[in-house]
């Protein structure tokens, strides 16, 4: 509820929304109605639990069909959104070991290696990538949380992004806060921690590439 689907779906269209996150189905309605957006949604049910129903195999086979529609997306989308990148980094700790967590020591060399993979693939790509991560409870001690929030997914996303975003919501209003970017010297100089109201990719995209042509992000 803080405007992140909201920042993404004005990107160029043809949109994908890889959606693990089942609360974005008003706004998506909403773009694809009133602005007749090409927008396709791909749900991946994940809600792992210490039911027998669930398995680590089952985890595989979401993460192995997370991986080809994320690659059928980038082929053929302009603007692809994942939503949330803090459930595909659970997914795959699940699909690695069979739990997220344990207490056991882990190998975590080779899921991380496949996440990071999958977070730059984009950027060899001419396609406007979001990966959204969600918020967690920040905790003092063992018992006892802070009152604060930190984000909750894989720790090195934010530095792999070219662009790292807050956003949140005051009054009604959607406020977004550029904490880093990567572009033009005069440009970055420009965002870094202004706060905008609004924000989407296109206004983004021509505040950091200021010569592109408009039909770059319509």
């Amino acid at each position: 509820g803080c405007g992140k689907t909201r920042f993404a779906l004005p990107g160029p269209a043809p949109v994908v929304v890889l959606r693990f996150d089942q609360g974005t189905e008003g706004v998506v309605e909403e773009f694809r109605e009133e602005e007749d957006k090409e927008i396709r949604v791909i749900n991946y049910d994940w809600a792992p639990t210490d039911e027998d129903d669930f398995s680590q195999a089952m985890a595989i086979d979401l993460r192995d069909r997370y991986i080809e529609d994320f690659k059928v997306a980038c082929a053929n989308a302009r603007t692809v959104v994942l939503d949330r990148e803090t459930d595909l980094w659970s997914l795959f700790r699940y699909a690695e070991w069979g739990s997220p967590k344990g207490d056991m020591p882990k190998d975590f060399d080779k899921v991380n290696q496949r996440m990071r993979r999958y977070l730059q693939m984009p950027k060899k790509l001419t396609i406007n990538f979001v990966a959204i991560q969600a918020e967690k409870d920040e905790w003092g001690g063992a018992t006892k949380k802070t009152g604060a929030k930190v984000r909750s997914g894989f720790q090195e996303t934010p530095g792999l992004m070219h662009v790292e975003l807050y956003h949140e919501r005051k009054a009604g209003k959607y406020y977004t806060t550029v904490l880093k970017c990567r572009g033009k010297k005069e440009a970055v100089k420009g965002l870094a921690d202004q706060q905008f109201e609004n924000l989407d990719i296109p206004t983004l995209g021509q505040l950091l590439f200021a010569d592109s042509d408009d039909s770059a992000w319509f």
